[in-house]
């Protein structure tokens, strides 16, 4: 899938369209924990990385599920993790 990535606030979304019967449908999913580690790694060794990624933004992901759980509850998060073409 592709979309685009976006820093909103202090966090990174990827935004794409989604096919419904009622027509397309905006989506925003949250960037997976990995890639934003990453990101953050990428910013210490370039400059400026948010403003290279803002003038390409858009990316290639797949949709995964994360089961995150503290002491009381567990919750299944979607997340878009982005695929890398080497």
């Amino acid at each position: 899938m592709k979309g685009t990535l976006l820093k909103i606030g202090k966090d990174w979304e990827v935004i794409h369209f989604q096919a419904t019967l009622n027509g397309p449908l905006v989506q925003s999913l949250p960037l997976h924990p990995y890639n934003v580690k990453e990101i953050t790694e990428w910013s210490m060794v370039f400059d400026n990385i948010e403003g290279r990624i803002n003038s390409s933004p858009e990316v290639e992901f797949e949709i995964v599920d994360m089961v995150t759980s503290d002491s009381h509850s567990s919750e299944m998060i979607k997340y878009t993790k982005l695929i890398h073409k080497i």
